[in-house]
């Protein structure tokens, strides 16, 4: 999609793990955690976007959160794996869509 993403990640425990159990503090990343896999992710991106000056030095590319979903069986991974195949087809139904009619997320008022 050209306004968001969607991802499918694996996190395997280890046994040796020294995080394991660790009670997380506010703003602590924990090795392998999800939010770090995410935060990694993001600064990644960013960092290759703006070096390739597809976006400005100080513009935002990301909302500060993201939306997570535990895959519990394999019928609701195969359920995840087709909204996210299907998903750039229903783009043009997006409220951020370039042709969508005014609405509150594409006013920029």
């Amino acid at each position: 999609m050209p306004n968001h993403g969607h991802g499918i990640v694996v996190i395997v425990e280890r046994s040796s793990n020294e995080s394991a159990g660790k009670l997380r503090k506010f703003g602590e990343s924990i090795k392998g955690s999800l939010s770090t896999i995410v935060a990694t992710y993001k600064a990644a991106v960013t960092r290759n976007a703006r070096k390739q000056g597809l976006i400005p030095p100080d513009a935002p590319l990301w909302h500060g959160r993201f939306w997570d979903h535990i895959v519990r069986n394999d019928a609701d991974l195969a359920r995840i794996r087709d909204y996210i195949r299907n998903n750039p087809a229903r783009w043009i139904d997006d409220q951020l869509h370039p042709k969508a009619p005014p609405n509150r997320f594409n006013r920029w008022e």
